[in-house]
């Protein structure tokens, strides 16, 4: 498997090893959170190290729910700034890029000069 869950080739792949993490941390064969959870981990880099740290309970009683909603929203978080270091990119790319209007300036100038 690679550094990232979406590193794999096959969905399948990470959702078994997400569900082997929820077995050994949490106790947990399923939840109804599963789902929402699997579909995230296909939609963003995150490394099993860091899905594996929130799925610790934080108390030795912890709350499965709590720990999986916990993971949810890293998931959550993580698609954003994946979301907005793409729009900086793309935003990058059209500044570095000249218009239409300005390279056909530039080839006037280019001809005349």
């Amino acid at each position: 498997m690679g550094d990232h869950w979406s590193d794999t080739s096959d969905k399948t792949d990470f959702s078994e090893a997400f569900k082997i993490l929820a077995k050994n941390y949490l106790s947990l064969d399923s939840h109804h959170l599963f789902p929402i959870i699997e579909e995230l981990l296909g939609q963003v880099k995150i490394t099993p190290a860091d899905v594996a740290e929130h799925l610790m309970p934080e108390a030795p009683s912890g709350d499965a729910t709590l720990c999986l909603t916990n993971l949810i929203e890293a998931l959550g978080v993580a698609k954003l700034q994946e979301a907005a270091v793409k729009e900086a990119a793309e935003e990058d790319n059209k500044e570095e890029e000249p218009s239409g209007e300005e390279d056909q300036a530039a080839t006037a100038a280019v001809v005349k000069g």
